[in-house]
């Protein structure tokens, strides 16, 4: 019995070591998007409603994807079952910032950067994987 304890927390462990390296993503992803939507004007990067956004997506990625996603189901790294569960998860964090940019004025980010940003955090995602 305490073997399949042992296991079962190396399985959860091994799930949700992922989760702050997608969190960090999304950061990055969010701060890249906003920057290429500013032709890399650096003044408009650093706001707050920059790293309001990036906090919520990143929060949104953890809260989704543990219930939902990759961290709630231990899939063989790299297979298909985590790349669609990954996907998901992204798809609808990045939909509840678009959201955000759409019901909050003046948006926090601009109206392109949940469409962006989420394929560039879906990239590095599937690249650290």
């Amino acid at each position: 019995m305490q073997l399949s304890l042992d296991a079962l927390r190396a399985g959860r462990l091994a799930r949700y070591r992922w989760a702050p390296l997608d969190a960090l993503a999304w950061v990055l992803a969010v701060y890249g998007g906003v920057c290429l939507r500013y032709d890399f004007k650096l003044h408009y990067l650093f706001t707050w409603g920059t790293f309001a956004a990036a906090a919520l997506v990143a929060a949104a990625q953890l809260v989704v994807g543990s219930f939902r996603g990759p961290y709630a189901v231990h899939h063989r790294l790299g297979s298909a079952e985590e790349i669609a569960d990954l996907a998901r998860t992204v798809v609808i964090s990045a939909a509840l910032l678009g959201v955000l940019t759409l019901v909050v004025y003046p948006p926090p980010v601009p109206t392109s950067t949940p469409i962006t940003s989420g394929t560039l955090a879906l990239l590095v995602m599937f690249t650290m994987r």
